[in-house]
């Protein structure tokens, strides 16, 4: 009998020493920044309330991208991300900008909801494409993008 979770294993090591191997970078979250802004003892010596839906990304140094991998990243590459991450921080670049896709061969309308204040149906209820973007985490903290944008293949749509 193949001892198939051996095989699995092995497979699953190869496949990380590949990732590591190839990486070109990857985000990060920087808890050191995230406790001193947001759960620090400064906010409990000072009497200050934590936000329940605290969030802040690239700009606050809560969100970090690790160095490139050189030596087998395209040339340009590193200056490329660089790009991005200056726009992503000053807002001329958005993640999820809608001119960029389709969902079901039409743009996606600023009519659009989200289930951002969940119930037990997941009834959508807010807006949050608008300004030519769908404003992922904005509205709370938890993600809420439930869309299948169109060539993209899902391997699981069984929820």
């Amino acid at each position: 009998m193949i001892d198939t979770g051996n095989i699995f294993l092995a497979l699953l090591d190869y496949l990380r020493f590949e990732a590591a191997l190839s990486i070109l970078r990857n985000i990060n979250l920087e808890f050191a920044i995230i406790a001193a802004d947001c759960f620090s003892l400064t906010s409990v010596k000072n009497g200050t309330e934590i936000p329940a839906d605290w969030c802040k990304g690239l700009e606050a140094g809560s969100v970090v991208i690790s160095e490139i991998n050189e030596s087998v990243a395209a040339a340009g590459t590193k200056e490329a991300l660089e790009a991005a991450k200056t726009g992503l921080i000053n807002g001329t670049i958005h993640v999820f900008d809608v001119s960029t896709f389709t969902v079901k061969g039409a743009p996606l309308s600023e009519d659009h909801l989200a289930d951002v204040d969940t119930d037990d149906a997941y009834t959508p209820d807010t807006k949050v494409v608008y300004d030519g973007y769908f404003h992922e985490s904005e509205k709370r903290s938890a993600p809420y993008f439930d869309i299948q944008i169109d060539g993209i293949t899902l391997l699981n749509s069984e929820f």
